[in-house]
């Protein structure tokens, strides 16, 4: 008998809220309506109290270990309008089904739970629904044919699934949508998910006309399939966050779009030319990443891998490899250091595990192609390409250095190095590990 009018007492003073770290807002009557516990160790237990707030409108559940017991105690709610469930891991496709019959919900962010296909069915036709994230969770291709029947969706991010360009055909059904974001690479026990973003995959994007935001971060789109993307007259925001294939041939698209007002560059292959001419041809453009105001970082590893690691030294050198021998390639001039430290930046820096080097050896610029060095277990090549595709496949596995974008790819033995977007003249230092000679 005493557990209903406990309750109820909790109910009516949320002070449990606050004790386990978060807070919550009242209207001008005390009534509760916003909860947030991101982040707190809120039991399924409690969701029994918040299932008492008639007047609750945001509930925030975001990094927490509620379960799908505890989210089904919430189904009678009818004033939610939004929902934080942002990496709460532990919820399924059942639990979100407490939601399907809230008459006011809005806005869902499902990132990182273990929402599939079906929770997407579930809520199709649902017309209160505005903004829906479903990226680092189990939905595909089928899932997203659903989407057509959110009527009134406008933002919708996506990015982190295991889904292919053929699922982005959707989009062609969504023209109301004006914020996109299908970025993100999630690790599974199956291997990497993320959506096959290519060029081609640009096309269905390119018919979004009330597009205002869209993120592509991490793909492999290219300047020319930016300019797939020309015709979106309303878009804002756009980035191109470590969109390797992205050059100072992108500089005329994203100048051309008129309504663009803030754009992310960074880790992407501009050149400090074309970052000047992007800041010329459009001086209220915000470009995130831009060197001229934003330093970049003092170093960063672009591979780490059994038997080298290559880092791109900016600034400042990180702490060397025990046992490795040293490669560094100036990226202003092209010339070598062989076993020695490199004072000029940026310059790329390849640590080779095993591998010994008896003395230091300084090699100046030299351009054209020629073998720099070659000994028993290294050889250093400048290459000068004349075009794109002519580079020479290499012996061995080998590391290539750009010189003019600082672009980094490691490549196996006998492959054939493809640079379909890197600016010409297309200058290149190899550096090829031999195999260990046989005991």
């Amino acid at each position: 008998m005493l557990e209903l009018p406990l309750l109820f007492f909790a109910v009516a003073n949320p002070d449990w809220v606050s004790h386990l770290g978060g807070r919550v807002e009242t209207d001008a009557r005390g009534d509760v309506t916003a909860v947030y516990l991101r982040g707190t160790y809120v039991a399924d237990s409690d969701l029994a109290k918040v299932a008492g707030m008639p007047r609750l409108e945001i509930l925030d559940l975001a990094l927490s270990r509620v379960t799908d017991l505890g989210m089904l105690r919430l189904k009678d709610l009818k004033s939610v309008r939004e929902i934080d469930l942002f990496f709460a891991e532990l919820v399924t496709d059942e639990g979100l089904a407490a939601m399907k019959n809230w008459p006011k919900i809005e806005r869902l962010n499902l990132r990182g739970t273990k929402v599939t296909d079906n929770t997407l069915s579930l809520f199709a036709g649902k017309e209160s629904i505005t903004a829906l994230d479903i990226g680092y969770a189990e939905v595909t291709d089928s899932g997203l044919q659903h989407l057509p029947r959110y009527p009134n969706l406008r933002e919708l991010a996506f990015g982190g699934n295991k889904m292919t360009e053929v699922g982005l055909q959707v989009l062609r059904a969504m023209p109301q949508l004006t914020k996109l974001d299908i970025s993100g690479k999630q690790r599974t026990d199956s291997g990497l998910w993320f959506v096959g973003l290519t060029d081609i995959g640009l096309d269905p994007l390119a018919t979004l006309a009330e597009l205002r935001e869209l993120n592509v971060s991490g793909t492999p789109v290219s300047s020319r399939g930016l300019e797939k993307l020309r015709g979106l007259k309303k878009l804002e925001k756009l980035n191109l966050l470590a969109c390797k294939r992205v050059t100072d041939e992108a500089v005329a698209v994203l100048a051309a779009m008129p309504s663009l007002k803030w754009v992310e560059l960074k880790d992407t292959s501009l050149t400090a030319k074309g970052f000047a001419d992007l800041r010329k041809a459009k001086p209220a453009l915000v470009i995130a990443g831009d060197p001229s105001k934003e330093p970049p970082d003092p170093y960063k590893v672009e591979v780490d891998e059994r038997a080298l690691r290559v880092t791109r030294v900016n600034s400042m050198s990180p702490e060397r490899l025990d046992e490795a021998a040293i490669v560094s390639v100036n990226l202003k001039d092209g010339s070598v250091a062989l076993g020695a430290a490199m004072e000029a930046n940026p310059h790329v820096r390849v640590e080779l595990r095993g591998v010994e080097m008896k003395e230091p050896v300084q090699i100046p610029a030299s351009p054209g192609d020629k073998v720099l060095h070659d000994s028993a277990r290294l050889r250093v090549s400048r290459l000068a390409c004349p075009s794109r595709a002519s580079c020479p496949a290499n012996e061995f596995a080998a590391v290539d250095v750009q010189l003019a974008t600082g672009t980094v790819v490691s490549l196996k033995k006998g492959a054939a190095a493809r640079y379909n977007e890197a600016p010409l003249p297309l200058e290149l230092v190899r550096v090829e590990i031999k195999p260990a000679p046989e005991k």
